[in-house]
C-alpha cells in the first residue's frame, strides 16, 4: 500500500449503472444484557481531521477499504470498529467559498495546511466502485473531477481504477453561509470485478463557516 501522496489526478472514468443502496444493519441490546452491562459506557470522541491530505475512501493491494489521513501521520485506517474519525473545515481565512448557502471546496493541494484536501486512492489490482448517500445534513453533496464524480442527489457512481490516485472539488449545500453545519455520508465502495470485495461507512464532515 503506497502512502505517497504526492500525485493528484487520475484517467479514471465514471460508471453509469444504477446505483447500489447501502445496506445497514443495527443491534439492541435486551433487558437482560442491559442489567449485566449496567450503565452505558460515553461514547468515544472522534478524532477530528482537520487539515492535510485525505484519501477518505482507500483500498489496500490486499483489497482492504479504510481511509488515510496524513493529519495522522498517513497511516491507513480500516473501515472497521476501530474507525472513528469525522473531517472538520474550519473556513475562515481558506480558498474554501460560499455563495448562496453551497460551500466550495476546491481542488486545490495548497488548502490542505488549513483543511482537509480530500481524495482517493486504489492501490489494489482491481477498479472500484463509488456511490455516495447523503445519511443526513440540510443538502446535497458532490464531488467533481475530470475522472468523474458523485452526487447524492442522483447516485453518480465514480469509478476508482487499479492504481489510480485522486482528488477533484467538493461542494455542500448547507441552505446558509456562515454558521454549522453537519453532514452525515455514507461512502458505499464495491470491487468492480468480481465484486466480492467491499465495504460501507457513514462518515461525518462538518463545515464551519
Amino acid at each position: 500500500m503506497s502512502t505517497n501522496h504526492t500525485h493528484h489526478g487520475s484517467t479514471d472514468a465514471p460508471a453509469a449503472r444504477t446505483p447500489r443502496s447501502a445496506a445497514r444493519a443495527g443491534a439492541a441490546l435486551g433487558g437482560a444484557a442491559l442489567l449485566t452491562l449496567g450503565a452505558a459506557l460515553p461514547a468515544q470522541a472522534a478524532s477530528d481531521v482537520t487539515s492535510g491530505h485525505a484519501d477518505v475512501v482507500a483500498v489496500t493491494s490486499t483489497h482492504q477499504v479504510g481511509s488515510i489521513y496524513d493529519q495522522f501521520g498517513g497511516a491507513f485506517t480500516p473501515w472497521d470498529t476501530t474507525y472513528d474519525h469525522r473531517l472538520v473545515f474550519d473556513v475562515a481565512g481558506t480558498g474554501v467559498t460560499c455563495s448562496g448557502g453551497v460551500y466550495t471546496v476546491p481542488n486545490d493541494f495548497s488548502i490542505e495546511d488549513d483543511v482537509p484536501f480530500i481524495g482517493f486512492d486504489n492501490d489494489s489490482a482491481s477498479a472500484y466502485e463509488i456511490t455516495l448517500d447523503l445519511v443526513s445534513g440540510p443538502g446535497d453533496v458532490t464531488y467533481a473531477a475530470s475522472a468523474g464524480g458523485l452526487n447524492t442527489a442522483t447516485g453518480q457512481v465514480l469509478t476508482i481504477g487499479s492504481g489510480a490516485h485522486q482528488h477533484g472539488a467538493w461542494t455542500f449545500d448547507a441552505g446558509s453561509c456562515g454558521g454549522s453545519h453537519t453532514f452525515v455520508l455514507n461512502f458505499d465502495v464495491l470491487q468492480a470485478s468480481p465484486g466480492t470485495n467491499g465495504a460501507d461507512r457513514d462518515i461525518e464532515f462538518v463545515i464551519n463557516g
